[in-house]
């Protein structure tokens, strides 16, 4: 007769919360718990997010994971990644432009609209 082994579960959104700590950093744990725990989808993208800037940027780039409202909707919340890039002339920041413009085309837009839409990517 085998044993079975039981694990503890563990909530997908403790298990994402980890899992992106590693990749991210953040300023209010507690806000990115809560929208991630509404919506649990959103993990996924996030996870796959950090591998897709290696692909297009080349590297690795500091990641910031941000939850933010309209001041007039404080009650709807996304999350707002920011991407650490080292840019100081113009030419530099066309090329970061283009970068963007290309991660979104090449993945985000690709990605059912349910995953991606409570997402945004800025430049810093």
């Amino acid at each position: 007769m085998t044993q079975q082994i039981v694990r503890p579960t563990i909530p997908i959104d403790d298990l994402a919360f980890r899992e992106l700590s590693r990749d991210y950093s953040f300023d209010s744990p507690n806000e990115v718990r809560n929208l991630l725990s509404a919506s649990p989808r959103l993990a996924v993208t996030l996870r796959q997010l950090p591998e897709q800037v290696r692909r297009v940027f080349g590297r690795e780039r500091p990641l910031h994971l941000r939850v933010s409202s309209d001041p007039e909707t404080p009650s709807e919340k996304e999350f707002v990644v920011y991407i650490a890039v080292e840019s100081e002339t113009e030419d530099e920041w066309n090329e970061v432009e283009g970068r963007i413009r290309r991660l979104h085309s090449e993945w985000l837009m690709r990605l059912p609209r349910v995953d991606t839409c409570l997402i945004n990517l800025e430049v810093e």
